[in-house]
């Protein structure tokens, strides 16, 4: 007699060992091709392995080489990436390996410098003499390099020579209008832009504001010595030159011509003064102090 017999093997289901990441959708960067825009890492792509995975980045430039200290998600281009591809590299981790993984490039340009914000000047004053400083103002383009040229508006002409930020007024620029035209300049090309117009004062013989004072509440006797205080002037071109001449009852006191004045005995029982004379190349003018009294 025969015996059979039927034996059946089911087969024994096992799961796939944990894995290190793995990409399977690249990583995306997004954003403007012009230097000075902000390129973002809209998606670190996706990966197949052991959950949680984390993420860090690094941003190159050229394929190979690191941008140091760009390690977020978002990045500003510079000028030593135009031509160059900008990638951002994705490394994702797990607790069994990591994976880094390149996304899409982007490859920055630059255009010629336009201005933004334009420049502005300053002045420490408007006389003949006075210091006109202008800024650089604001531009795209990320420009290197600026140069300046100062312009008369009043005649419409440059001026000669004047091609640095800042400029002295001569006694030629009284009572016009002066302006500075700056130009920006970057490996593409360049662009200018004027700023704003100020008026410089005219031409002005001296004018007094301030007269001269002989201190009144000191007692003066032959042998004290008069000065005074105040006895300042406006006038264009500034700093004119001054003289002095004193005075013994209004006429004049022949040789007494300093700043100060060493009473003598003529003087007894009369009153001193002092005229002050303010000179430049406009005019002459003068004033003339109180008077003291001289003491027996």
């Amino acid at each position: 007699m025969q015996i059979s017999i039927g034996i059946s093997v089911k087969g024994v289901k096992t799961s796939s060992p944990p894995s290190y990441p793995v990409n399977t959708v690249p990583p995306v960067i997004s954003g403007n091709a012009s230097v000075g825009s902000t390129l973002t890492l809209t998606s670190v792509g996706s990966y197949t392995g052991a959950v949680p995975i984390t993420y860090t980045y690094q941003w190159y430039r050229g394929g190979s080489t690191v941008i140091v200290g760009q390690t977020s998600t978002t990045y500003i281009t510079q000028v030593a990436d135009v031509g160059l591809q900008v990638t951002c590299q994705v490394n994702a981790s797990n607790a069994y390996g990591s994976t880094s993984v390149p996304s899409n490039f982007i490859t920055p340009t630059l255009a010629a410098p336009v201005n933004t914000v334009a420049p502005v000047v300053s002045f420490n004053n408007l006389y003949v003499g006075g210091t006109l400083t202008t800024t650089n103002g604001t531009w795209s383009g990320s420009p290197t390099s600026f140069t300046y040229q100062w312009y008369n508006v009043s005649v419409g002409n440059p001026i000669a020579g004047a091609t640095n930020n800042t400029y002295t007024l001569l006694t030629s620029n009284a009572g016009t209008e002066i302006n500075c035209k700056v130009t920006g300049t970057n490996a593409t090309g360049s662009g200018d832009v004027f700023s704003n117009v100020i008026n410089t004062l005219a031409l002005a013989a001296p004018t007094n504001i301030d007269l001269p004072f002989i201190d009144d509440g000191q007692t003066y006797y032959e042998g004290s010595t008069l000065g005074f205080t105040g006895n300042v002037w406006d006038s264009n071109p500034p700093n004119p030159t001054l003289t002095y001449q004193w005075l013994r009852n209004g006429g004049q006191i022949s040789g007494a011509t300093d700043d100060t004045y060493d009473a003598i005995s003529a003087d007894v029982t009369n009153m001193i003064a002092v005229k002050c004379i303010a000179t430049n190349s406009q005019g002459t003018d003068f004033v003339i102090s109180n008077e003291v009294y001289i003491e027996p």
